[in-house]
């Protein structure tokens, strides 16, 4: 039966799902920052050098440009590429426009299906529910041995 792992660094929690004693998916998320897939509703700040919109405090490039908005206005963005940190102007998430509203489009980040809507409080207690399922396990298999 497969099992998630999860591991809790620094900045950064990660996930392995293993099956047969190998990894067959892997997940990581950092702190801080909106992963890829997420749609939110955002704000036009910049048409010129680039083209960039800011949405929970954060900053996002649209490579592909917008049209039909002006500075201030706005617009659905989904996150095609998360931020890589750091203080240049590329290293910002890149999105795009999303036909769609968030309420209608979300994506699970571990082990979900499309379509539910997972925040970052259910996300946490999802995380902590797969660790105690793999302390009980773990537990349940040293009682075996």
């Amino acid at each position: 039966m497969p099992e998630w792992v999860i591991e809790y660094g620094i900045g950064e929690t990660r996930a392995a799902l293993i099956q047969n004693d190998e990894i067959v998916e892997a997940r990581v998320r950092r702190e801080g920052v909106t992963p890829a897939g997420t749609v939110l509703e955002a704000k036009l700040v910049a048409v010129a050098p680039r083209v960039t919109v800011e949405a929970n405090g954060e900053r996002f490039l649209l490579p592909r440009g917008i049209s039909g908005v002006s500075e201030g206005g706005r617009l659905f963005v989904e996150v095609t590429r998360e931020a890589l940190g750091g203080s240049e102007p590329w290293k910002l998430g890149l999105a795009r426009r999303a036909d769609e509203t968030p309420a209608r489009r979300r994506r699970w980040l571990m082990g979900g299906q499309a379509g539910s809507t997972v925040g970052t409080s259910l996300w946490r207690k999802r995380v902590r529910d797969m660790s105690a399922s793999t302390a009980a396990s773990c537990a349940s298999s040293r009682r075996r041995r």
